[in-house]
């Protein structure tokens, strides 16, 4: 409980009614010759009020036990505990006159000094431990959930370390819960049998599911083999259901007895009527081919052409069409064969020869003259998609050289304008367009050299350090020999073993550095925690004892001590 500006109404009460109690006192104390006493009347009135604030005060620890009471908030009953408390210590005081009474009072005395000097030490411990954990412990969380961190730092740190230097032989059936916590915060854990294979990729000797049981209940190679299909014969059934050859003697030589049976060889498969005719076919076509070259001239017969298959007669006649045709066709004069090449060619690709013709320029430097062609070839008759076609082209190729003409930067060569008369105005010749120079081709990247491998000694020391030491500390906190629980001593161990191994281990050593550190703070919070709790133990003690000793105390005083005036 931090004591802020919400305090100053407890405090301004208080103060008050101390103040009025002191008065009587003081003005009682000039009236009595012996002073006042705890007999007296203003004596009665002042141990009546400080041992009311005095139960109100320990009414805080039955409020903590039933907290669903609407009798006033938590803040409220702390700050009452505080001021109240402590204005009834002083009240007491006035009861008693400052007077230690008998043995019975002595205690009473002692029980209470102690309580009200624990109760001081606690408010003193609640104003620093909380600025404490703001600047030691950022990395704060609840003291109940501690351990179950810990638990799961281990397991990531186990994680890492085999990642690099191997899977770690040790002991994993405690961090089994936690481990699968941890996989399922990554999200790798799709089925249930992802478990024990991401668990086998950090320890050793963890059983993986049978997933070679189903393969051991399979038949073998040898026993499929024996096992015999169901015939596919064509054969009718005989008596009883049974193929010729089945029965009880089927398997038996005719003159031996019924019990000395013979394993007959299974039969060959039979033949599928497809694949009869794919044999057929080929018979057919090895046979044609003989014909064919003894008697090229000779049609076929009927009887081989009824052998073939439609799809294979409509092949062999697409074969022979185009030989027989280049045999019939004489061969053409280059003078013929021109305009069947112009005919052969598509409509978009006369029209660029006709643009590259007339864009090519003369030996003479004039413009080219359109050449009539020799012979007058029919045009022919283009398809709407194709003109379509051939006239997005001719629009794209004027567009781009329009674009070319008014975009590019025209030169001036200047050479040849120092030797024109008029040198302020270039001629048309000494104006030249811009050349496309070829992209320089970037210069290819030096190939990254692999990371040359770990040697395995230091990937064993790495490994060891981490089973030596590491893991017992992220375990309980606790690290004797090498002090990790001390910032400056860890830093120095992690210094030293970073110069030891190579670069490629610095990332894995930092986040090993990294857990031990939040382990480190988780200890701070704490012992921290221990004391905030520990004055408690101081506290309540004296406190329940303040309690029977003061019931003890009005019993006695109502037995033994008279009223005076």
């Amino acid at each position: 409980m931090l004591i802020d500006r919400t305090h100053k109404p407890w405090i301004f009460g208080s103060t008050l009614v101390l103040a009025v109690s002191a008065s009587a006192y003081w003005a009682m104390s000039k009236q009595s010759i012996h002073g006042p006493t705890g007999g007296s009347v203003l004596g009665l009135i002042l141990g009546i009020v400080g041992s009311l604030l005095m139960v109100f005060a320990a009414l805080l620890a039955v409020r903590k036990r039933l907290p669903t009471w609407r009798v006033g908030s938590a803040q409220f009953w702390l700050r009452g505990h505080l001021w109240l408390g402590t204005l009834g210590f002083v009240l007491i005081l006035f009861h008693a006159g400052f007077g230690w009474g008998g043995l019975l009072e002595n205690l009473l005395w002692i029980s209470f000094g102690l309580v009200v000097l624990t109760g001081f030490a606690g408010v003193a411990l609640q104003q620093v431990i909380p600025r404490l954990l703001t600047t030691r412990v950022p990395l704060e969380t609840m003291v109940a959930q501690i351990p179950f961190l810990s638990r799961t730092m281990q397991f990531r740190a186990d994680q890492l370390v085999a990642k690099q230097a191997g899977v770690l032989d040790v002991d994993y059936e405690p961090l089994k819960p936690f481990a699968e916590e941890v996989l399922k915060q990554q999200r790798v854990l799709k089925r249930e049998s992802d478990f024990p294979k991401e668990l086998a990729k950090v320890y050793a000797n963890v059983p993986l599911p049978d997933a070679d049981a189903k393969k051991a209940h399979a038949p073998a190679p040898a026993d499929i083999v024996s096992i015999k299909a169901p015939s596919t014969s064509p054969l009718p059934s005989g008596e009883g259901g049974r193929r010729p050859g089945e029965g009880p003697g089927a398997n038996t030589l005719p003159n031996a007895p019924p019990s000395a049976a013979v394993e007959t060889p299974p039969a060959a498969k039979p033949k599928s009527p497809l694949e009869l005719m794919r044999e057929k076919a080929a018979a057919k076509a090895a046979g044609g081919e003989t014909a064919a070259s003894t008697n090229a001239g000779a049609p076929p017969t009927a009887d081989p052409a009824k052998r073939l298959s439609p799809i294979e007669q409509m092949r062999a006649k697409a074969a022979a069409k185009p030989t027989t045709e280049a045999a019939a066709t004489p061969e053409p004069t280059p003078e013929a064969t021109a305009p069947a090449v112009e005919k052969k060619l598509s409509p978009i690709e006369q029209m660029r020869a006709k643009m590259a013709a007339k864009q090519a320029p003369t030996p003479n430097g004039t413009a080219p003259v359109a050449e009539q062609p020799a012979v007058a070839t029919p045009e022919k008759k283009l398809s709407p998609l194709e003109q379509m076609q051939a006239k997005l082209a001719a629009a794209k190729a004027t567009s781009a050289d329009k674009s070319a003409e008014t975009h590019k930067p025209l030169t001036v060569d200047k050479s040849v304008a120092s030797e024109s008369p008029t040198a302020d105005k270039p001629t048309p010749s000494a104006v030249k367009k811009p050349t496309t120079e070829k992209p320089v081709a970037a210069t290819p990247k030096a190939p990254v050299k692999a990371a040359a491998p770990v040697p395995p000694a230091l990937l064993a020391e790495l490994r060891d350090f981490h089973i030596r030491v590491v893991r017992p500390f992220l375990s309980n906190g606790r690290s004797p020999q090498h002090r990790l629980e001390d910032d400056i001593a860890a830093r120095r161990v992690f210094a030293q073993l970073r110069s030891d191994l190579p670069a490629e281990l610095h990332d894995s050593l930092q986040e090993l550095e990294d857990l031990c550190d939040e382990r480190r703070q988780f200890n701070t919070q704490l012992r921290l925690h221990r004391w905030l709790h520990w004055w408690l133990i101081v506290h309540i003690p004296p406190s329940i004892a303040l309690l029977v000793l003061f019931v003890a105390h009005v019993i006695v005083s109502l037995r033994v001590v008279p009223f005076g005036k």
